[in-house]
């Protein structure tokens, strides 16, 4: 049977195409779904790719060491460069189509290129072109550095006495989600708002602090220039940007480079979030037992002021809890 291959997953195709008729009809059917799901494969858990292709979760394992790999991990590895490869590629006339200095000029020019020559939106591309640059996207922040660079970012991170958020405007969001999970590992990590002047915000801070900034095109002044004063003051500065000739690539120690492309008429902000996401990421892999045992205390803390909904999945880590917060829980 042969197998036609994609060039977006050429070396995986190739190494199924050789060895299919030597696999297993289980390992036949992961690797059927593999070849037309490349997307999903390449940034899916491999419990979750298992259970789209029928199969179970060792069976994608299998499949990999059959394929001569080491693991899933390089089967995705291998669809991640190939995806984004392929995104940028099908989106190298949208960059140059839309006027990113105009959201409504490109708002328009989305509903232009989805009509008919009827006026009819019928045009469905404009979805599967989207959701191309999306997976892209978040495969782009995950990616900009190597594991090592992601951990010992991280570790430089961990190793600051405090350690300052900062992303305003659209980057907000994504900054309060790198503050929220890093706050779990240690209790110096601090968001910083647009309520507050650099001056202020900055005060007391130094060479043994660092701030972790996100922005993207269109940049935003503030940001740039509270991150140029905490330069100016010594501190370890992580630029999470969307170009490496970002004006904040300028001030920073470390820039962490993501995609922001789109079919749409807004910048993606998935690359961003990745890349915030992997950096937290690098920092649990980095802690300390100190570290661990501030985040059990934050959990358990959440829990015993009843800030999550008890549902029967949370049963068994109810019973892990003390008789006393369990008693706080069980009360009306």
């Amino acid at each position: 049977m042969t197998v036609k291959s994609s060039p977006s997953t050429e070396l995986v195709a190739q190494r199924i195409e050789r060895l299919f008729a030597s696999l297993t009809p289980e390992l036949q059917t992961a690797a059927r779904w593999l070849l037309s799901h490349q997307q999903e494969a390449a940034v899916l858990s491999m419990r979750r790719c298992a259970v789209m292709a029928g199969v179970s979760a060792p069976t994608m394992t299998r499949l990999a060491k059959a394929l001569e790999l080491t693991g899933f991990a390089d089967i995705q590895r291998q669809l991640s460069t190939a995806t984004l490869a392929l995104a940028k590629q099908q989106l190298a006339a949208v960059r140059h189509a839309l006027p990113v200095d105009s959201y409504a000029a490109n708002a328009r020019l989305v509903q232009a290129n989805a009509r008919d020559q009827s006026g009819r939106n019928t045009n469905s591309a404009w979805l599967h072109t989207l959701s191309q640059a999306q997976v892209a996207n978040a495969v782009s922040g995950s990616t900009s550095l190597t594991p090592v660079q992601w951990q010992a970012l991280g570790k430089r991170l961990l190793l600051a006495s405090h350690v300052v958020c900062l992303g305003l405007r659209a980057s907000f969001s994504v900054a309060q989600q790198l503050h929220y999970a890093a706050a779990l590992l240690r209790p110096n990590v601090h968001l910083m708002h647009a309520n507050g002047g650099s001056v202020d915000v900055l005060c007391g801070l130094g060479s043994r602090d660092a701030m972790v900034v996100v922005s993207q095109a269109p940049y935003t002044q503030q940001t740039l220039d509270t991150a140029t004063q905490a330069k100016r003051q010594g501190l370890f500065v992580v630029a999470v940007t969307d170009s490496t000739i970002s004006p904040f690539a300028g001030v920073a120690d470390q820039v962490v480079v993501f995609e922001a492309q789109t079919s749409s008429f807004f910048p993606s902000m998935l690359g961003s979030l990745s890349a915030v996401e992997t950096l937290v990421a690098a920092m649990a892999l980095q802690a300390k037992p100190k570290d661990l045992e501030h985040l059990a205390a934050r959990e358990h803390y959440l829990r015993d002021q009843r800030a999550y909904v008890l549902t029967g999945k949370d049963s068994a880590t109810f019973l892990q809890l003390s008789p006393h917060v369990q008693g706080i829980l069980k009360t009306p």
